[in-house]
């Protein structure tokens, strides 16, 4: 993140002085080749050292080329690489200078890759540098011309580079070479012109550095350089095992993060403090275990083994949930496992006069095995899911000039899973009327037949804040996918926000602990609950050791975020332009944290986000609560400004029929797609001329800013589409379906 940043901050500071993002690029490169110099200077004494190396061996090599019977003669190799202290893995020193590279090409790649400012940003014959270049048309077909320039230059690099290096080594650039022009044909203009303006200020960067070999300077930093080379690898043979526990202990993190990389948009600043956390955490344990086993082998093991039931231990109460083993059974095999496994290892480990090297090197491969499988997944879903913000409003607005004093306030406030009047009575014997009654009796509307459009929470705030339907995605993303980027961003950065800002609306974001509306970069005013707990933290701990305390502090956490938001909602005196006010509160979806009364629940539920049949009391609690806090924040509102528009509506309905599934039954589809939605426009019956009671989430906007912005957005039809949570792209259009069970129901 930091080398992202920094790069971006290079960028930016290049175009203010020349005004082109395309010769920012070339000046970037130009950059990182001058901040890299001293690395690559470092590169070329290993390959030196290793050359000499190699010298010093060849004559012993080339006395044993003769041997005839090859067991003797790789003996007699190995006998040579011993004394020379020589490993084959040191032939890939001629590596080491795109090894260095990566880490920039990697952050250039992050930054190229949605840098939004290159969006039909034309340089030269480039007409997109956001996009391939395509500079080439051959029947009809676009051919990308700049990576075989990038080819050709990385070659001529590669030549000049490898002039006195022998031949395994010029092979080994040839086909990284090739591999590049592979991995970056199809990627944006900007990051293979990147790419190939570093490979020709490498051949620069070679040139210099013969210039100054065998200089004074470079005689007298190759002697420090050297020295230090020493001391390094001394220090890693003492504790280089450190650094492979180091990347087993986040491998568990990865995994799960890679698992679920489609779904957790914007959550990247909680995987990184967990990331800091485990490695101090790993770091300080192999530190105490070493002190006291005072054996590099044995530390590794312990520490391996620790790590492991440690990250275990929730996937392993699972499966025992899942084969139907609970209580005293269950709490047995947990013991056997958690506690007598690891005191057997343990004793055996301290016990044992063998010599562990070959378990520590199993160990190391392992964990660097398991690491660099799950850093290369990550990265090759990068690579090959690069989406950018598809815009699909083809409406244009109507901007009136309009005093900003009179412009309204407009709270947006979403109570996650609250069910519509009608499913509360039928499904759950509850009568919602007192509280609708309070509504109305404020001059709120109330849409009695309302339906959210989509059945998920992203796709249905996605669609509500860009004010159409969003089908499109089906085509957008591959089969199966469920990439949520594009929907946040048009949670994030919509329609709706873009049009407001455009009348001089401030917009103000109170993050919940749903990844997709935790925070808000495009906001004006973001507040949130200092909360450690978020969604992927407290999912990611379930599966540790730490799961049995987790849903207690989560609990809390989620408790606070909630009641937070509340209290805060109509603090925003300092604000003095016109706000929008969003405020997604992911209650009374489960999980339960309030009784009616704002108390907290017996420790006895489930604190997790499943529609549990048994837990409909608590449902109805919560949401009884909800009732209290929304009458409150009304109060507060309206004493403050009368002429506020306030919006309350339930993203979707709940689900406790528990079917997700292409056979959902239509009662399933009635109680996860009715939703409540009530709408107060400026004190005035007369200004819900443009509400009707079966409007649909989609609608919402276009009706309100019709009626106070005087627009003539077009009110679409209203209709309903399911998807599974597993296959959420995969729309089903089923109004009729809805409407003639209403129909039957009514009969």
């Amino acid at each position: 993140m930091f080398l992202i940043n920094f790069l971006k901050n290079i960028l930016e500071f290049f175009y203010d002085i020349t005004f082109s993002y395309g010769w920012s690029i070339i000046l970037l490169s130009l950059a990182t080749q001058i901040i890299m110099l001293p690395l690559f200077w470092i590169a070329d004494k290993i390959q030196d050292l290793e050359k000499a190396r190699k010298d010093r061996m060849q004559p012993a090599l080339d006395s044993i080329k003769n041997v005839q019977n090859k067991q003797e003669k790789y003996h007699y190799t190995r006998e040579i690489y011993r004394k020379n202290n020589y490993s084959p893995f040191y032939s890939l020193t001629g590596l080491v200078g795109l090894l260095i590279q990566i880490p920039f090409f990697l952050a250039a790649y992050w930054l190229l890759l949605d840098y939004y400012p290159l969006i039909g940003i034309s340089f030269g014959p480039i007409s997109d540098l956001s996009q391939p270049d395509e500079l080439l048309l051959i029947a009809g077909i676009s051919i990308n011309i700049l990576p075989f320039l990038m080819t050709f230059a990385n070659l001529l690099a590669a030549y000049f580079y490898t002039k006195n290096q022998d031949k395994s080594e010029k092979i080994q650039l040839v086909v990284i070479a090739i591999v590049f022009l592979v991995l970056l044909y199809n990627l944006s203009a900007a990051l293979v012109l990147f790419w190939t303006m570093n490979n020709i200020f490498a051949i620069g960067k070679n040139w210099f550095l013969l210039r100054i070999k065998s200089t004074k300077a470079d005689l007298i930093l190759s002697n420090s350089f050297s020295k230090l080379l020493k001391i390094l690898t001394s220090f890693w043979k003492e504790y280089g095992f450190v650094v492979f526990l180091l990347m087993f202990s986040v491998f568990p993190l990865l995994s799960i993060y890679f698992e679920n990389i489609e779904e957790l948009y914007l959550t990247q600043s909680s995987i990184l403090s967990l990331i800091i956390v485990i490695l101090i955490f790993t770091l300080g344990i192999t530190i105490a275990i070493k002190f006291l086993v005072k054996n590099n082998y044995k530390t590794q093991i312990l520490v391996f083994t620790g790590l492991s039931l440690f990250f275990l231990f929730g996937h392993f109460r699972n499966l025992l949930a899942a084969m139907g083993l609970e209580g005293k059974l269950a709490i047995f095999f947990l013991g056997l496992v958690f506690l007598l496994l690891p005191a057997i290892i343990i004793y055996l480990t301290l016990k044992t006069k063998r010599n562990l090297k070959a378990l520590s090197n199993v160990i190391s491969i392992l964990s660097l095995c398991l690491f660099s499988i799950v850093i290369l997944r990550i990265m090759s879903f990068g690579i090959s899911n690069r989406q950018t913000l598809l815009h699909n409003n083809s409406q244009t607005t109507k901007l009136i000039s309009a005093n900003k004093e009179q412009l309204p306030d407009i709270y947006y406030i979403i109570l996650d899973g609250y069910a519509s009047s009608q499913i509360l009575e039928e499904d759950f014997n509850f009568d919602n009327s007192e509280f609708e009654d309070y509504l109305i009796e404020k001059d709120f509307y109330i849409a009695s037949n309302s339906r959210s459009n989509y059945m998920n929470t992203f796709l249905s705030l996605g669609s509500t804040f860009n004010m159409n339907y969003i089908n499109f995605l089906s085509d957008s993303l591959p089969k199966g996918s469920t990439n949520r980027k594009i929907p946040y961003d048009m949670v994030l950065n919509g329609n709706v926000m873009k049009y407001l800002k455009d009348k001089g609306y401030k917009t103000v974001h109170f993050g919940s602990v749903f990844g997709g509306t935790k925070q808000n970069i495009y906001a004006d005013y973001n507040y949130k609950y200092s909360s450690y707990m978020g969604e992927f933290t407290t999912n990611f701990l379930h599966t540790t050791i730490l799961s049995p305390l987790v849903s207690h502090f989560a609990g809390k956490e989620y408790r606070k975020t909630i009641l937070y938001t509340f209290d805060h909602l109509t603090k925003l005196k300092n604000i003095e332009d016109p706000k929008f006010i969003f405020a997604h509160i992911v209650s009374p979806h489960p999980p339960y944290v309030f009784d009616e009364n704002g108390e907290e629940i017996p420790k006895s539920v489930n604190l997790d986000n499943s529609w549990n049949k048994n837990e409909k009391r608590f449902y109805i609690d919560q949401l009884k609560f909800l009732n209290k806090k929304v009458r409150i924040l009304t109060e507060e509102i309206l004493n403050i400004s009368e002429n506020s528009v306030i919006i309350i509506q339930s993203d979707h309905g709940p689900a406790f029929l528990e079917e997700d599934d292409k056979n959902a039954s239509p009662e399933f589809l009635e109680e996860r797609s009715e939703i409540f939605n009530a709408i107060y426009m400026n004190s005035s019956n007369s200004n819900n001329k443009n509400l009707y009671k079966d409007i649909s989430s989609v609608n919402t906007f276009r009706a309100v800013f019709n009626t106070i912005f005087d627009e003539d957005f077009k009110i679409l039809e209203d209709s309903t589409y399911y998807s599974t949570y597993k296959n959420p792209y995969d729309f089903t259009n089923i109004t009729t379906t809805l409407d003639s069970l209403k129909i039957s129901k009514k009969e």
